[in-house]
Order: C-alpha cells, then structure tokens, then sequence
C-alpha cells in the first residue's frame, strides 16, 4: 500500500525553531526498552550520552526529541526529563539533556506529533533503534541513521554494500552524524531504498488499502 504518513499542515508551527542561529539541526527518536522489546533500557542510557555529547562537541547545533511514549510506564520511559529519571543513570542524563534544554538547543516534540513533521524540521534524523520514524523521514527525503543496538544483521539494507544508514556501533554512527554535519551527502542517503518501503510514494496507501478490503468484501 505504501506509506500514508505525511507532514501535518502546519505542524511545523507547533515546534520550536531550531535553526534560528543554527548550523544543523537533528531530529532524534528513541523506541521501547525493556523484556518486551528489543532494546535495554541501559543502551537507551548511552543513546542519550551520544545526543549529549554531539551538542557539547557542536555548540552551534540544535535537536528535537521525540519519545515514544508519554509518560514511563511497564518499562518504557518517555515524557520528557521526568521520564529519562527513571533510566539508569538517569539522574545524570536528565541533568545534561535538562542543561541543553536551558540553553535552548534540545527540545521535546509532544510524543503525539507526527514523525514527519519533526523530520521536515531538520537537516538529519538519528534513531535508537531500526526505528519507523527513520525509515518515514528516509521516504520523505531526508538522510536517516538508525543505531541497530539489537544486532537485525539481516536486515535487508545491511545487504547493500557500502550503507551508510544503518551502524551497531556507536561510535561509528557519531562519526557519520559529524561527517553528515560537515556535508558528507553519502551518509543516512536513502535514495535507493525509498521504493521497497514506499512502493507508489503518493501518501495514498489507507485509501488504496480501503479499496482492496471493499473489492475482496
């Protein structure tokens, strides 16, 4: 059917302006941790050690976060510096994110505000995780990188030699958000994967879904 999420009319109003004064600007979105999940809650840990360090290595960059969830809950954290608390060494982490916050180059999206619209914000999308929000703003046309912490080495983009999307370690990713920041056109470049995930690339996919169901019916 294609993906259908597309960019709100006028989403992009209801989230801070980011590049004012910027150079670059990352959207990131973290993913669930926890038994029921792929993810550890302490590699949710070093994600956000990775986001602070880039702003602390880049002082004229900005960053809009969104969480997956609302408010901590069966172990998945979200809701904004009260949720990164409840992460180990989360005492540490909401104190650097909160002092980014304070200097006005971190900002939280409101967890129900549409990826896309938060990735048309930016200039790259840094995900935890093989994360939807990534493969949706790589559709949109913007570069996308996913830290596969899970280890899906099967997955089909690993099959295209030369990636430069998906990265298990992490410090291989910062390095390709830095080249990225530098102009490195290459790095998070899905071009070549906008068809398998989009086939017809028009945002129509829940009517043609709707039309299939009344056919077969």
């Amino acid at each position: 059917s294609g993906l259908w999420i597309v960019p709100d009319a006028g989403g992009e109003a209801r989230l801070p302006d980011l590049k004012s004064g910027r150079s670059f600007v990352v959207a990131t979105f973290d993913a669930a941790t926890g038994p029921a999940s792929y993810h550890a809650p302490i590699q949710l840990t070093a994600f956000y050690r990775l986001l602070i360090r880039l702003l602390d290595a880049n002082p004229d960059w900005g960053m809009i976060h969104k969480c997956k969830y609302p408010s901590r809950s069966a172990g998945k954290f979200g809701g904004g510096l009260a949720g990164l608390r409840g992460l180990p060494h989360g005492t540490e982490i909401a104190a650097g994110i909160g002092r980014l916050v304070a200097q006005g180059r971190f900002s939280f999206a409101d967890p129900l505000e549409s990826p896309a619209t938060i990735a048309k914000r930016a200039d790259l999308t840094v995900c935890f995780g093989i994360n939807t929000p990534g493969i949706i703003a790589g559709v949109l046309g913007k570069p996308t990188l996913h830290w596969d912490c899970a280890g899906f080495s099967r997955h089909p983009i690993y099959f295209q030699p030369g990636q430069k999307i998906l990265f298990r370690d992490l410090r291989e990713l910062e390095s390709a958000v830095q080249r990225a920041a530098k102009g490195d056109s290459s790095i998070g470049d899905f071009t070549s994967w906008t068809k398998y995930f989009s086939e017809f690339n028009d945002a129509r996919g829940p009517a043609r879904v709707g039309s299939f169901i009344q056919n077969f019916m």
